[in-house]
């Protein structure tokens, strides 16, 4: 049997009193050789571990061939690999006891040197004479109990005396010290760890950092115990794995989910009736839940995990339903559970590591089954569940005779909060987010906050509106308004009689803000939209920002216009759906006319522009001015993920500004069935030949698809490249981007190839 040190003092010092009645009558040597032996045991109480884990970690590495990493402790000089498997060891280099010397042969077998390799080495062999794979691993040493070296070939559960050459001769273990290995090398730069073993054969091994399939919070070879039927879930990193298959023993079930971010989970189910071809608790392949992952380069490694059937309490949990402020469960026990506790914390909260934690918990004495809805914490500081958040419930199972089971547990998480209207949701104190902007009630006084749920809405100075999808929008005062049509699904509509007139507002900024929202101008004879104050005496206005709007333009007009030296700051289009009458010219998003206008930012970004019939071919996203007294400049626009349908840029330009200091242009889609010229293009800064083009500009992925094979420049001027940044052309493609295609609705889903370009729409 393997040596148990305390009962290897006490019979190792009956061994010399009963030599010394023959050979010795000085009670002082006596107890001189007693404190020797126990000096001697003292030392190889911390070696004999060195040295079964020394050629446990070999026997792995010989097996996997690479180790994902590598740390040395500078003090000590010990390495710490984790291997690829997943498995952390230490090597131990130097001294660990007069063990037999080990190395590996050519052909990958166990050798042993019992004099120091002055004669050549002898394989290992086991109970049936065979000679011992080096990549065992269950060759374990110990030390008989009167002190002699055996070996154990089935991870320690039978011992077997260890001879020298003679075949009858017995190893003792407390003589010299030797080594096991004799160096090793971390090199870093190099990826590799070289083992020298004391017959000076040098073992290279792989450090292979991407690569690595590991079965968190478990130890191999120390049992994860499951009763009867039981499921467990154990999270696996794995890392540069490009097939994995998981191996369990016979009765035993095991799933692995698809990795997401490098985790993935293992499930395990223990055999229903709690019987498997388990004898004992071994480790090896009979008790082996086993991953073998296979990496991107050919690679493999194996993790793995004991598991063994319990008798003691136990009980599987599994999370049910979830609202926004409850989670149910169920605990399922075995025949060995008479009640159970249980306690929910949320994610953060330390878990409890004894029975003692439960001891004011909550506790189920009956219909042990039924499933539990919880809607607090537990603890002295319980707390209403809240919205997305992760909670986790522990139970304690109790057997008869109040014996306890090991702690479960199980997470889940709260599901988001459903509001029926927009207004709810901001009186709750969720966030809107509107163009650019994120707005919370906080940033309001609760008189200005207004639901109107029906009936015509006249919007007024300095409020917050949220518009119910019956209602109407009749007027809207000129400085500073927020329109919100209250559900998501429906909008409420504004037919414009007319132009709407943006009046800058003195000492604040001032704003126009639109969500959801249907707008109808294709009544009006003029213009959409304008500022009626000049610069030199008002200032600008803020921002006008649309945001999941349904808009129709006019026959004629553009949709926001001046006329003056009248400045908006800041535009904003997203998620909108914008209908455009065929036209070969004034087709224009912004137009400044022959008028100086200075632009911080001007976005357009998710958006539909579509003609129902025939074709816009005159489309402008800005017509700017830039003539030589009165210019439009941009400091900042961004065109992204938008599909034009039938809207088709101006010969001259889509984007026309006399000066413009960085501009994104990417991942747009352009449309066209109808006939047009060749050559069209998408900024021009150059008109009065004194314009700047962008010093910085990205442009990228923008896909063109023209019946015509249309020639898209990203520049009027097509030489021109800025000093920061990317562009390319819009690329030609001679295939429709889109799988389906309702031009008269303005609707469409996108082939596979394209679904990440132009608007997204679910």
């Amino acid at each position: 049997m393997k040596l148990q040190l305390n009962d290897f003092i006490r019979r190792a010092a009956i061994l010399i009193c009963g030599t010394a009645l023959l050979a010795c009558n000085n009670l002082d040597e006596l107890e001189q050789r007693v404190d020797s032996l126990e000096s001697r045991i003292q030392a190889l109480e911390t070696q004999l571990p060195a040295l079964n884990e020394n050629v446990t970690a070999l026997s792995e590495i010989l097996e996997s061939g690479n180790i994902s990493s590598v740390s040395i402790n500078e003090e000590t000089g010990e390495v710490t690999i984790i291997t690829t498997g997943g498995n952390t060891y230490t090597f131990t280099q130097g001294s660990v006891g007069n063990a037999p010397k080990l190395s590996v042969d050519d052909e990958g077998y166990w050798i042993v040197s019992y004099d120091n390799w002055e004669t050549e080495g002898e394989r290992i062999l086991d109970e049936n004479g065979d000679p011992v794979l080096a990549t065992s691993s269950s060759i374990v040493f110990g030390v008989s109990d009167d002190g002699y070296w055996e070996i154990s070939y089935d991870g320690g559960e039978i011992f077997v005396p260890v001879y020298k050459e003679d075949g009858t001769t017995r190893i003792p273990a407390l003589e010299e010290d030797s080594d096991f290995f004799t160096n090793i090398v971390y090199d870093e730069e190099n990826q590799t760890l070289t083992l020298t073993l004391s017959d000076g054969k040098e073992i290279v091994i792989n450090v292979v950092s991407d690569f690595l399939c590991q079965i968190q919070n478990v130890t191999y070879g120390e049992a994860e115990t499951f009763s009867a039927g039981e499921t467990r879930d154990f999270t696996v990193t794995m890392r540069g794995v490009a097939t994995a298959e998981v191996t369990v023993p016979s009765g035993w079930k095991a799933t692995l989910s698809d990795v997401a971010d490098e985790t993935a989970t293992l499930s395990v189910t223990a055999p229903a009736d709690g019987t498997s071809a388990l004898t004992k608790i071994t480790a090896d392949t009979e008790s082996d839940v086993t991953i073998t992952a296979v990496s991107e380069k050919g690679l493999t490694a194996m993790a793995k995990m004991t598991v063994a059937l319990s008798d003691a309490p136990a009980v599987s949990i599994s999370a049910g339903e979830a609202t926004s402020s409850t989670l149910t469960f169920t605990v399922t026990p075995n025949s060995h559970v008479t009640s159970f506790k249980y306690l929910l914390y949320d994610k953060d909260t330390a878990a409890p590591t004894d029975e003692a934690a439960f001891e004011s918990a909550t506790e189920v004495t009956t219909n042990l089954s039924d499933p539990i809805t919880l809607d607090r914490t537990s603890g002295a500081s319980e707390a209403n569940l809240s919205a997305l958040t992760t909670y986790v419930l522990y139970v304690l199972p109790v057997g008869e005779g109040t014996t306890y089971g090991s702690i479960r547990s199980c997470e889940a998480t709260t599901a988001e909060k459903v509001y029926e209207t927009l207004y709810e949701a901001f009186m709750d104190g969720q966030s809107i987010t509107i163009g650019e902007n994120v707005y919370t009630k906080n940033d309001f006084a609760e008189e200005n906050i207004i639901h109107v749920t029906e009936g015509s809405v006249a919007a007024t100075n300095d409020n917050i509106y949220f518009i119910g999808e019956n209602c109407t929008i009749s007027s809207i005062t000129n400085q500073n308004v927020i329109l919100i049509g209250d559900k998501a699904d429906a909008k409420p509509t504004w037919t414009m009689s007319g132009p709407k007139y943006l009046t800058p507002s003195s000492g604040e900024q001032s704003r126009l803000v639109i969500m959801n929202i249907e707008i109808d101008g294709s009544s009006i004879t003029n213009y959409l939209f304008t500022v009626n104050a000049d610069y030199s005496s008002a200032g600008s206005f803020g921002e006008l920002v649309f945001d999941n709007c349904k808009i129709t333009m006019n026959s004629s007009s553009p949709f926001y216009s001046i006329n003056g030296a009248r400045y908006l700051d800041k535009f904003v289009m997203v998620n909108c759906d914008v209908q455009i009458p065929a036209a070969s010219s004034n087709r224009f998003m912004i137009h400044t006319n022959t008028n100086e206008n200075n632009f911080s930012r001007i976005v357009y970004k998710n958006n539909i522009f579509y003609c129902p019939s025939s074709v816009a071919s005159g489309f402008r996203l800005v017509s700017g001015a830039v003539n030589e007294n009165n210019k439009t400049t941009i400091a900042e626009i961004s065109v992204e993920n938008n599909t034009l349908i039938n809207a088709v840029p101006s010969n001259s330009a889509m984007i026309i500004a006399d000066g413009i200091t960085n501009a994104t242009f990417s991942n747009n889609i352009f449309y066209t069935d109808q006939t047009q010229s060749s050559t069209r293009n998408i900024i021009r800064c150059d008109l009065t030949g004194k314009g700047a083009y962008p010093s910085e500009a990205n442009g990228a992925n923008n896909f063109v698809y023209d019946t015509n094979d249309a020639t898209y420049n990203m520049f009027y001027q097509s030489t021109y490249v800025p000093s920061t940044g990317t562009v390319e052309s819009p690329t030609i493609i001679s295939s429709s981007p889109f799988s389906t295609l309702d031009i008269a609705a303005g609707t469409y889903t996108l082939s596979a190839q394209y679904s990440q370009y132009g608007a997204q729409r679910d």
